[in-house]
């Protein structure tokens, strides 16, 4: 991973253990040039589920934005269909389709 990647509020591996990225973690890796032990956390059914996305035909959805296999994304209104193969990067990509963070509810 590059720390460009990082993000506060988005979620990694953290030495094998799934973390939210804070601005004190984020800000220690910084200071260290970029060393860390961080790695993305594959999308799983598991992840969706947590997140709120609902089992819909052979896919996942949570409003407009639908995920089916092989991890495409598709969101209704657009023409384009992505593949996304990582949380962080579901995060990153929810949060410019709808305006809203993806994050675990409380």
């Amino acid at each position: 991973m590059n720390t460009k990647d990082l993000r506060i509020g988005y979620y990694y591996n953290y030495k094998g253990s799934p973390i939210q990225l804070d601005q004190d973690t984020l800000a220690s890796i910084l200071q260290t040039g970029g060393e860390y032990n961080y790695s993305p956390i594959p999308l799983t059914e598991e992840w969706l589920t947590k997140f709120g996305f609902k089992p819909y035909g052979d896919g996942f959805h949570k409003g407009h934005f639908w995920i089916g296999p092989h991890h495409k994304i598709a969101w209704y209104g657009k023409s384009e269909i992505i593949e996304c193969q990582y949380i962080h990067s579901l995060q990153n990509l929810y949060s410019a389709l709808t305006g809203k963070e993806l994050n675990l509810p409380q």
